[in-house]
Parts: C-alpha cells; structure tokens; sequence
C-alpha cells in the first residue's frame, strides 16, 4: 500500500495518477468544480477504494491499446464507471473516454 494525501493505494503504478488527479484538482479550485472534492459522506477507507477504482480503469484505459480492447474489458470499465458515479464522482470525462473506447471496438468487428 502507499499513501497519497489522505488516501491509501495498492499499487505503486496507482499511485502516480491519484496523485496527479488531486494536483488536478487543486489547480482547478478556480476554474470549476473538481470530481472528486465532495465525499464527506464516505469513509477514508472507501475512498482509497473508490481512488484505486479510479485509478485502475484510467490506467487500463490509457494503456490498452484499440486493438486489444473486448467486450469483456468494456464491461469492467463501464461498471466500476457506475460505481464511482453512484457514489458521486463527477466523471464525465471518463464517460467520455468509455464511449470513445466503445466506438473504437464497434469499428473493429
């Protein structure tokens, strides 16, 4: 496990992304409203899930190549997507890159 912030991840590869999305957000305090900066409700425990949740699918996305993207590996990202928005994540973005991903594998077949 290693400690970002507050949080704790489980892989070190995690730990680079949580740390630059909560850089992310600190950053654009001033902008606009951050995804993640609204959790009083949740434990600190789920939130290290719910970050290395998030970390995981930004990762598989980013390193997935099209080519090697499958049914099975959209459905795992779009449901651990579901779970963070239930729980209150604002992810837009990795909606967006989900469907970007779906579109790229229907090109595919």
């Amino acid at each position: 496990m290693e400690r970002v912030v507050d949080y704790m991840v489980p892989w070190t590869l995690l730990a680079p992304v949580l740390h630059e999305l909560l850089l992310l957000c600190r950053l654009e305090e001033h902008i606009g409203p951050c995804p993640i900066d609204h959790f009083q409700q949740l434990t600190p425990e789920m939130m290290s899930l719910s970050f290395t949740c998030l970390c995981y699918v930004i990762i598989g996305m980013n390193k997935t190549r099209v080519g090697d993207v499958c049914e099975e590996l959209l459905r795992d990202w779009q449901c651990r997507a579901m779970f963070l928005k239930r729980l209150g994540f604002r992810i837009g973005f990795l909606f967006e890159l989900l469907k970007r991903a779906t579109f790229a594998f229907v090109g595919l077949l």
